[in-house]
């Protein structure tokens, strides 16, 4: 029993983090790895785009390096009875999903 727990809660904790990465619009759902393209066919243009100075440690232990990668951060306002998003980018590719504060406007 106490094994059947312990795996209902790392199935559970796993499924929260999917569902962090993703998010749903009106033509698709997208995730992490996504590329920009796919972004703007499932959910359309942003309201917002920003350039971001993103500094990525690669490698392992004492043989990494410290890279900066091109990276941008798109916003998604789906009017005010709905949570934005912002999505950020990390050379060309869904890195995060962020759930933001209410949108506002009408919903669309």
């Amino acid at each position: 029993m106490k094994c059947a727990k312990i795996a209902l809660v790392l199935c559970l904790a796993f499924s929260a983090d999917v569902l962090a990465d993703s998010m749903h619009c009106e033509h698709g759902l997208i995730s992490r790895g996504a590329s920009k393209s796919t972004v703007l066919a499932a959910c359309g243009k942003p309201i917002a785009r920003n350039k971001l100075n993103e500094s990525m440690r690669r490698g392992v232990g004492k043989h990494h390096k410290n890279a900066a990668a091109k990276g941008e951060a798109w916003h998604y306002n789906f009017g005010s009875r709905t949570l934005m998003r912002e999505v950020r980018f990390i050379d060309g590719l869904v890195d995060s999903i962020t759930t933001l504060g209410y949108g506002f406007g009408s919903n669309m």
